[in-house]
């Protein structure tokens, strides 16, 4: 999965998750790129025990997306 940031820097998702791209936006909405459902960390996912607050970047790599139930690479940042 190819994330476009709002710097303009293209960067993979596994290298954000890795800590090899420290410059991604923490607090940034990300979109489900099958069904199109949003997480905003201010909203978090309740429903599947993700507390509001919590940024993309700590949700368990098993977590899916509570909607369709792809995997979380298959999340990209929402450009403003």
């Amino acid at each position: 999965v190819i994330i476009t940031l709002k710097d303009g820097v293209v960067t993979n998702w596994k290298e954000i998750s890795q800590g090899k791209n420290l410059d991604a936006e923490w607090s940034s909405l990300f979109e489900c790129s099958v069904c199109h459902w949003v997480y905003d960390p201010q909203v978090g996912d309740p429903d599947n025990g993700i507390a509001p607050g919590t940024p993309f970047e700590e949700i368990p790599e098993d977590w899916t997306c509570p909607l369709c139930g792809v995997s979380k690479e298959d999340s990209d940042v929402v450009e403003e």
